[in-house]
């Protein structure tokens, strides 16, 4: 549900699972310092119950989309100048949350007794054309579409030649690290 307005009452809960929702829309995590008011995290507290349990899952790292991000830029250095404002280190799709800005985020909220558990895990696709369809769903479909059918075409044949250095026997393999994210109220 919307995360900014639960629709519960106050103290309606012992525990609230929350699930890469991408804190960056309240957070900037380059800096580390809040660049907005976050309405998410004041609703969670506030639907839990005294001692009640809040715990997150964020993207810390996906190397696939990393490594998209780079090829992208390689070959289409326009796409990513557009983007006003953000370094050449911030990255396009998803917010690279750090353990340091999770915490100021659980603590600033009012949550206590916070910690982390990191996981790091291989993700397998089984083709090109299978990774390439993962990849246009998880938010690079609004950049390929800049770029044109006839360029499209090409991109896809360079990224598809260098993902060869990813495949292994089972598929195309890329790491990914998620943190899970714990506090008390």
């Amino acid at each position: 549900m919307n995360a900014d307005h639960l629709g519960f009452s106050g103290c309606s809960f012992d525990d609230a699972l929350c699930g890469f929702v991408g804190w960056d829309y309240c957070y900037d995590f380059l800096h580390n310092e809040f660049s907005g008011p976050d309405l998410r995290m004041r609703e969670i507290y506030r639907v839990l119950r005294d001692g009640g349990r809040v715990g997150l899952s964020s993207w810390e790292k996906q190397a696939d989309l990393d490594w998209m991000q780079d090829i992208l830029i390689k070959h289409f250095p326009s796409i990513h100048a557009k983007r006003e404002g953000e370094s050449s280190e911030h990255p396009m799709i998803y917010s690279c949350e750090n353990q340091s800005g999770l915490e100021e985020i659980l603590t600033s909220a009012g949550f206590s007794n916070v910690y982390f558990i990191r996981e790091t895990a291989e993700f397998v696709s089984p083709d090109e054309e299978t990774w390439w369809r993962q990849m246009k769903h998880v938010g690079w479909h609004r950049y390929l579409e800049e770029i044109g059918a006839e360029a499209l075409s090409r991109f896809k044949q360079i990224v598809f030649n260098a993902l060869q250095a990813y495949k292994t026997d089972d598929g195309i393999k890329f790491s990914k690290t998620v943190i899970f994210s714990f506090g008390k109220k």
